[in-house]
Order: structure tokens, then C-alpha cells, then sequence
């Protein structure tokens, strides 16, 4: 199983963007599934993901990446981030 930094080169790679593109999301530091999580559309030409189909497929990696991670301060209540509540 891959390591966490090397899940999103694995995602990114299994939903067929090109491997110029994946290198350019290493390049700007995204390489955790948190780090993808925060992508929004408007990153995606900086990025180099331009066609159409790239842009579809990435985007619902990175709703389904949004579902699995939580987001800071999520499911506790008291805002530390732990989830535990108190």
C-alpha cells in the first residue's frame, strides 16, 4: 500500500491525468490527501490540468478526497480539532 505522501500521485495517476501533470502537483507541494482536499477549480490551470475530461475527473477525486478527509476543526464541537468533543 502506498505511503500517504505517495497517495496522491497514485490518485492522480489511477484517474489518467498525464504524468507531466502529476509531477507538477508534486512540484507545487500537493502530496497529501489534505493538500488535494483544498484544490479548488480556479487552481486547476496553474496546475496544468486544462482539457475538459482532466478537469472532470479531478474534480470528483477531489469530492470524494474531501468525504475521507476531515476538514480542521470538524466533528468536535469545541473547535481543537480532536474530535472528542470536550
Amino acid at each position: 500500500m502506498p505511503t500517504t505522501k505517495k497517495l496522491v500521485r497514485t490518485w492522480l495517476s489511477a484517474i489518467g491525468l498525464p504524468p507531466s501533470i502529476v509531477d507538477t502537483f508534486e512540484a507545487a507541494g500537493i502530496v497529501h490527501p489534505r493538500d488535494l482536499a483544498e484544490l479548488e477549480v480556479c487552481h486547476y490551470p496553474a496546475l496544468g490540468v486544462k482539457e475538459a475530461a482532466d478537469r472532470k475527473k479531478l474534480f470528483y477525486l477531489i469530492q470524494r478526497v474531501k468525504m475521507a478527509v476531515p476538514s480542521d476543526g470538524d466533528g468536535g464541537g469545541n473547535g481543537d480539532g480532536n474530535g472528542d468533543g470536550d
